[in-house]
């Protein structure tokens, strides 16, 4: 598998929780939330380093992948 032939991440911004990713093709750069991203197709032509912030960034953020998902105490 090969990594960044469509995409490459570039950052992430600090209050929206959105990642910054470019098209490679076009040149383009979309913002896109971290939720949306982690069902995408970009998550597959990601490499390592890549992934690995974003999965860091993602569990920073306090977002949680399965929604709304919470464990009450009993």
């Amino acid at each position: 598998m090969t990594a960044n032939v469509k995409f490459k991440l570039l950052g992430f911004t600090p209050v929206e929780n959105k990642a910054k990713v470019m098209i490679i093709n076009s040149g383009r750069i979309i913002s896109i939330k971290l939720k949306e991203m982690l069902h995408s197709e970009i998550m597959d032509d990601l490499n390592r380093n890549e992934l690995s912030a974003f999965y860091r960034k993602l569990h920073q953020s306090n977002e949680s992948i399965w929604g709304s998902l919470r464990i009450r105490k009993i």
